[in-house]
């Protein structure tokens, strides 16, 4: 870099001194030689050239040596200063030698240590002594039962050093194994921390030491909020839902905490940032998490949260905070970035370096000054992209913004000349020199050169090197100047080819060949049917001069060669055209040899055949050629031709009988062959004889003769022959269908002779729920119906039986063991898998208890003795089983009528604290009153379990006075039933009024909305909106006029 500007000073200097010569000194040349620095290492290394005083990257290391492992470059044979691998520079004033250095190499391998699952990662490579070795992360997903992966330990017990995925570590002496480290899984449990709260949380898996977010609380304690988690039942708010946790070296139990105090918002302020974080509610006087900011700004990171919009930070991301008496705002603040400014030199020419900077998000600083520099071109300026504009000069000022950022250098090309050089003191001509800007393109001028005899061929880099550029070329300009040199070829005659007859026939194209230069001939293309090629003439009827493809020297001027020919002789011959052994000839025929267009007689056949006839010549051996007669005239062509001798069968006729008067059809004749090594076939029976089937084939009506089955073979006949149809009894089958796609099982067909009496095979079907009842000839069983073994006489041509099956009956039988009076229904018989409709409660079953009348809704499923569990709806109907079933009447209080005369909606199965049911009132106290007095205030009226109702009821009393609303319409109501007077009635509590709407009496009820004693905040209770079939919860306003219905425990 310093010498490069020097240089440009002085030539600056030299040409403002106005001088006519510049005269530079080219650089010593150096060389850098490598040695292998050991006698067992291997592989050579050339000497690296480089200019004297430049710093160079050294090439990459070539040497090898079994066991150890390249450590870089020395100066030395001992060991020294050293330069690593290409990454590394040296500045060079004289020749150099650098010595290998050579580190003894070790191994690394990986231990599972106890793994359940998967596969250690493999290492293939060494590493020499001090080398930097990599570590691989769990690439083979190592698993171990109870226990999370964490990394590799150096020791199997985790006491050594730990390394994680991309950690590196110097090699030692030795080979190093690196073991799994394993971290117990822990296990966190949720408590919903009060009796009254509802729902299931799993426990959460969490490996010890690792933090995760909590799983989200799914408990529901209706009337309070889940405000977090404690550690303890009592204890504060540790995490909020969804929160990290951390695990420890144990167990841990979390405890839901559920609030009801007075809330105040904490909302979130982005100060200058993006994003929406809501607000979050704190109880007062609570201590809670802040919730993790969501805030984000461009070229700054989140420091905490302040009070003021300008202030420091109070708060740290999910610290602690203590809510005052009021709602609070919180401010981001912001603490500035710092990114990285980096320079690209923007083209792979381009060399040097310009090192980056690092400023703060919206600061101004000077740029670095340029680094670079490239052939040919100029530093213009920087720019935002690699094809963008310049937006910096050098060093300008610059602001940074929020994101790491790239400056590319823009380049502005150098002008260079083309000397154009004619190449040949013979050539005459100028041309001008031609100008063009570093690595642009330009069509070069045309060629103004010419040389007599001579052709321009294009333009070289030098005087006998090869064509580079076409005349008038595009030609991209580099970063120094260029001479052009003028190539020539000498000019091209032609050869014209001539057939040299008109019964030619052909195409050659013109053969050139440069002036002076000595080619082969093209090979001859043209053909003459009969003749031959002899050579070339130089005259239509001149002596050959030039054989084909003969070497031809090429003088001024273009050439005309004639094509000689020369007529050919072929052969005649003939073959017997025997097979042996099939076809046997004997005797022989003379070749004949003819010119082409001779036309002879053929002569007389000598050939013979036995058991053949000759029928004449054919040019193909299977015939299809060109027939020939005996002595007939023949023409000889373009080639030698083979006649071969045609032969004709003797044969006779096969006549087949049908041998019975009763036989019906008609059989063509076949052929039989004399020649005894040619087969005759007896063809397939086509006669039909009622009762009979076709046997065979025989010489003699009576079947005394010769034998032949259908598509049998025979051979030399010596006339003609008759085959006589010989008949037997014909088998007709019996086919057996399980007529039932559940029965199982298969049947073979049985066979009997036409009209003979048989036995029936036994039954081989079989159908889970039904039994085999017999054979028809139906499947509908409308047909003849047979026994299993039965008798059957075989009298149509083949039969089909069905399997008829009767559906297994099953008895359903009824039983109450509670009931205090009226019958069980009576047994029902049922085909299996047939629908049923089960018994209601036609005897009148009653189950007296607690002074209610139980209502039977359902029967239980028994079998063998034992409750399966599975219980059916009285009336329901079902499917009948592949077996008895035996059905348990079953009771319940629910629906039956109450002692005041209401209907029972809840039942908790036993007596506690003085009751066990609760029965709603007749009918509804109100069609619209409101949950208050006319005054909000501030109630403990929050139980909503079964039996809260009450409770709740007094303190709405006790809080809102005498007066006209739901709470105190319910106290005041009574009734008579039975002579008995029923007063202590209340409003229900949110689970009581759910109980009602859950059960199957709701029809009792009046489309609306319903109040529950249940408050949810000083102005809000919950009540039900009923529609006629779907009910839900929900928060009304206090002085709302709802529906209102009274219930009462017993």
């Amino acid at each position: 870099m310093r010498r490069t500007f020097l240089f440009v000073l002085s030539l600056t200097f030299l040409i403002l001194s106005g001088c006519d010569q510049l005269l530079i000194t080219p650089p010593e040349l150096l060389a850098i030689s490598f040695d292998k620095n050991s006698e067992d290492a291997s592989g050579v290394m050339e000497d690296q050239i480089v200019d004297s005083g430049d710093l160079v990257p050294i090439k990459e290391n070539e040497f090898s040596r079994a066991g150890w492992e390249f450590a870089g470059w020395s100066t030395s044979p001992e060991g020294g200063a050293l330069f690593y691998g290409t990454t590394n520079y040296i500045l060079i004033t004289e020749d150099t030698t650098l010595y290998a250095t050579w580190a003894e190499s070790h191994s690394l391998s990986y231990d599972g240590n106890g793994n359940t699952s998967g596969t250690v990662p493999l290492s293939t490579r060494e590493y020499g002594t001090g080398m930097t070795v990599p570590v691989a992360g769990n690439t083979g997903n190592l698993a171990k039962d109870g226990f999370s992966f964490s990394g590799w330990n150096r020791r199997p017990d985790g006491s050594g050093t730990n390394y994680s995925e991309g950690e590196a570590f110097l090699m030692g002496e030795s080979d190093v194994t690196l073991y799994a480290r394993w971290i117990v899984n822990q296990t966190v449990s949720f408590n919903k921390n009060n009796e009254n709260a509802m729902g299931d949380m799993p426990d959460q898996i969490i490996p010890r030491g690792a933090s995760v977010p909590l799983h989200a609380n799914a408990f529901l304690y209706p009337g309070w909020t889940f405000a977090g988690w404690a550690v303890s039942p009592e204890g504060i708010i540790v995490y909020a839902d969804q929160w990290y946790f951390s695990m420890g070296d144990s167990n841990e139990s979390l405890y839901a905490v559920w609030t009801q105090s007075p809330s105040h918002n904490v909302t979130f302020d982005a100060n200058g940032g993006t994003g929406t974080m809501g607000y979050q509610t704190f109880r007062e006087g609570l201590t809670a998490l802040l919730a993790p900011n969501l805030f984000v700004r461009n070229g700054y990171a989140f420091a905490g949260w302040s009070t003021a919009d300008d202030g420091t930070a109070e708060y740290a991301d999910n610290d602690e905070f203590l809510i005052g008496s009021s709602d609070t705002t919180l401010y981001a603040v912001w603490s500035a970035l710092t990114y990285e400014l980096s320079f690209d030199k923007n083209h792979e020419d381009a060399t040097g370096e310009t090192a980056p900077q690092y400023l703060d998000c919206d600061s101004t600083h000077y740029l670095s000054a340029n680094g670079f520099t490239r052939p040919g071109w100029s530093f213009a300026g920087w720019a935002a992209s690699p094809s963008g504009s310049v937006v910096y000069a050098d060093e300008a000022d610059y602001t940074m913004g929020s994101e790491d950022t790239v400056l590319y250098a823009q380049w502005t090309p150098n002008t260079y000349s083309i000397t154009f050089n004619s190449n040949d003191g013979d050539a005459a001509g100028f041309m001008a020199e031609q100008y063009l800007a570093c690595e642009s393109s330009g069509s070069l001028t045309a060629n103004n050169f010419s040389k007599s005899g001579w052709i321009f061929s294009g333009w070289a880099e030098t005087t006998d090197g090869p064509i580079l550029y076409e005349d008038q070329a595009l030609f991209t300009m580099g970063a120094e100047d260029v001479i052009l040199y003028a190539r020539w070829t000498p000019s091209p005659y032609t050869i014209t080819f001539n057939k040299n007859d008109s019964e030619a026939t052909g195409s050659m194209d013109d053969q050139v060949i440069l002036n002076g230069s000595t080619e082969t001939l093209d090979p001859n293309q043209f053909v003459k049917t009969g003749w031959s090629f002899a050579g070339w003439a130089t005259s239509p009827g001149g002596e050959m001069v030039y054989g084909d493809e003969d070497p031809f020297i090429m003088e001024i001027g273009n050439v005309d060669l004639y094509a000689l020919w020369e007529i050919n002789s072929y052969h005649l011959r003939f073959d017997g055209n025997g097979m042996e052994p099939e076809r046997s000839v004997t005797g022989s025929m003379n070749e004949a040899v003819l010119e082409y267009g001779e036309v002879i007689v053929l002569p007389v056949n000598a050939f013979s055949a036995d058991f053949y006839v000759f029928a004449g010549w054919s040019t193909s051996q299977w015939g299809g050629g060109t027939a020939f007669s005996d002595g007939a005239s023949f023409e000889m062509g373009s080639g030698d031709v083979t006649l071969y001798a045609q032969w004709t069968d003797i044969s006779y006729s096969v006549i087949y009988d049908k041998n019975d008067e009763n036989a019906v059809g008609d059989m063509s004749m076949s052929v039989l062959f004399a020649n005894p090594f040619i087969p005759s076939m007896a063809l397939n029976c086509s006669f039909e004889n009622s009762g009979f089937t076709f046997v065979e084939w025989n010489t003699d009506p009576d079947g005394s003769g010769t034998s032949f089955a259908e598509w049998d073979y025979f051979f030399g006949g010596t006339g003609d022959l008759v085959l006589y149809a010989i008949w037997g009894p014909e088998l007709y089958p019996i086919q057996f269908d399980k007529n039932d796609p559940a029965a199982q099982g298969f049947m073979d067909f049985q066979e009997l002779v036409y009209l003979e009496t048989g036995t029936l095979v036994l039954n081989g079907f079989v159908r889970e729920e039904a039994h085999f009842s017999g054979w028809n000839t139906e499947p509908d069983g409308s047909g003849v119906s047979y026994s299993d073994g039965d008798s059957i006489t075989m009298d149509t041509m083949g039969k089909t039986l069905y399997a008829l099956w009767d559906i297994n009956e099953y008895t359903i039988t009824y039983y109450d063991t509670e009931a205090s009076g009226g019958s069980v229904p009576g047994p029902q018989t049922v085909e299996a898998y047939s629908s049923v409709v089960l018994a209601d409660n036609p005897g009148e079953l009653v189950k007296n208890e607690d002074g209610l009348t139980f209502v039977l809704n359902s029967w239980a499923l028994y079998q063998n003795g034992e409750n399966t569990g599975i219980v059916f709806g009285a009336g329901d109907t079902i499917e009948m089983m592949a077996s008895d079933m035996d059905l348990y009447a079953q009771w319940t209080a629910l629906g039956a009528t109450g002692p005041a005369g209401g209907i029972i909606i809840a039942d908790k199965g036993s007596y506690s604290d003085g009751w066990r049911y609760i029965e709603a009132s007749p009918s509804d106290l109100s069609s619209g009153i409101s949950w208050n007095n006319g005054v909000n205030t501030d109630s403990t009226a929050d139980g909503f379990d079964l039996g809260a109702g009450l409770i709740n009821t007094s303190q709405i009393i006790s809080s809102q006075g005498i007066g006209t609303y739901a709470a105190q319409l319910c106290d005041d109501y009574s009734i008579v039933n039975d002579s008995v007077i029923y007063d202590d009635w209340y409003l229900p509590s949110l689970m009581e009024m759910d109980a009602f709407m859950s059960s199957n009496f709701r029809g009792d009820l009046t489309v609306g909305s319903y109040w529950s004693s249940t408050s949810l905040t000083v102005d809000s209770a919950e009540a039900y909106a009923f529609d006629g079939d779907w009910f839900s919860p929900g928060s009304y306003t206090k002085d709302e006029e709802l529906r209102v219905r009274a219930v009462r425990r017993f």
